[in-house]
């Protein structure tokens, strides 16, 4: 189910880039909402939270670091703003 309700959100931002709207904060507040509206529904949070945390977890035993997981997870705890990961990510990965 959280599965499903991740794509429809995902298609939630593709239209949003239809609409020519790239506000980081704008998305992150529409991501936001609609994870509080998925756990508030089903009592926890779509499945992909459960993956990275166990991707993480994994990559830490074995010892192989996985620096964007490992920041998209500080973003969702908020220990990092989403500005500055999606800044972060676009210099190191798409540059």
């Amino acid at each position: 189910m959280g599965g499903i309700l991740k794509n429809v959100y995902a298609i939630g931002l593709g239209l949003f880039g239809g609409k020519e709207i790239f506000s980081v904060n704008f998305r992150s507040a529409y991501l936001t909402m609609s994870l509080e509206a998925v756990e508030e529904e089903m009592g926890v949070l779509p499945e992909g939270y459960r993956t990275l945390k166990m991707a993480l977890d994994f990559a830490e035993k074995l010892h192989v670091p996985l620096p964007p997981a490992r920041d998209l997870w500080d973003v969702i705890h908020g220990k990092v703003e989403a500005e500055t990961f999606v800044f972060a990510f676009v210099r190191d990965f798409v540059e």
